[in-house]
């Protein structure tokens, strides 16, 4: 919070400099007062910062541990670390924040505390190294191509328009429209809602390569329950994820999921206009989706039945 307020005031000292610096923070909270308001406020604000860092309203996000895992941000190309990380799981989920390509990840230490840094980072990077080397074998092979610009990406497939509105998404914005769906879906602060991708290798016959499909699986309060197949292969693994999820999008736009301006209708837009006839359903001034946290149903109590001594009983 101190460094945010210092940026902040960088920023305005010297606008020529630093002008173009716009910054927000995000911190963790204690799961010991989960369900007070003041949590739930801060639950809100941290979804709100995320969604402007993600749509580039923001260029600089501060933030403490709790980016390193379960939360989903844009690719970064600058990840500083304000303390070393203290084992391998904090070292790999940092650094994996700085995934543009040409990015850069920096660490801030004491000069006292170099030696043991320097050992550390030894023997991470050994780790990665042996775990790049294991994994990485004729069924998930590295890209052996560079990725593409943003119109060469965008020409390969065509993009999904809606033509009441004209409303489009391309293979570049796909995957960000993906993930904006997954976070308007119902769930408790415990939940991360993320798309879960698979990699499927295709082999070129005749030549050593090997093309990529890729299926998509939304999480399991979305109505699309089976996974997504991409059915025509991609030169990279990248590709393939843009391709999935373009086609996840018109399937979500053809399930309602998405409007006509291919928008979530989730939690900021959903509204409950009518109720089901069951009276376990109807509660009066109801105004929330079902399977979101604060949607309440009624249940009769039923008693069960007591033994009676004339009755033959079965297991």
């Amino acid at each position: 919070l101190n460094f945010q307020t210092l940026v902040k005031a960088i920023a305005k000292w010297d606008k020529d400099r630093f002008g173009y610096v716009v910054s927000d923070f995000v911190i963790g909270y204690s799961s010991a007062n989960i369900g007070s308001e003041e949590t739930m406020a801060l639950h809100k604000r941290q979804e709100e910062v995320l969604r402007k860092f993600r749509q580039k309203q923001l260029n600089l996000l501060v933030a403490t541990s709790v980016l390193e895992e379960g939360v989903d941000v844009k690719q970064c190309n600058v990840v500083i670390r304000f303390d070393r990380p203290t084992d391998y799981r904090a070292y790999i989920q940092s650094k994996g924040r700085a995934r543009k390509e040409g990015a850069s990840y920096y660490i801030l230490i004491e000069h006292s505390d170099r030696a043991n840094c320097s050992s550390d980072l030894k023997d991470f990077f050994q780790i990665e190294q042996m775990l790049l080397k294991r994994y990485r074998t004729a069924h998930n092979p590295p890209d052996g191509m560079p990725l593409c610009s943003e119109q060469e990406v965008d020409a390969k497939v065509a993009p999904y328009v809606v033509e009441s509105t004209g409303a489009r998404v391309t293979m570049s914005s796909a995957i960000a429209l993906v993930n904006r769906y997954c976070a308007k879906l119902p769930s408790d602060i415990f939940t991360r809602l993320v798309p879960q991708n698979r990699i499927i290798p295709v082999s070129v016959s005749g030549f050593n390569l090997f093309t990529k499909k890729a299926e998509l699986l939304l999480p399991i309060n979305s109505p699309l329950k089976n996974g997504i197949m991409l059915t025509t292969p991609m030169e990279t693994k990248k590709l393939a994820q843009m391709a999935v999820a373009l086609e996840t999008c018109r399937r979500l736009h053809e399930h309602k999921e998405l409007n006509d301006h291919l928008l979530p209708v989730g939690k900021d837009t959903i509204t409950l206009t009518e109720l089901d006839d069951d009276p376990d359903e109807f509660i009066p001034n109801m105004n929330y989706k079902v399977g979101s946290a604060r949607r309440k149903q009624l249940y009769d109590k039923r008693v069960s039945c007591f033994i009676f001594f004339v009755q033959h009983i079965y297991l």
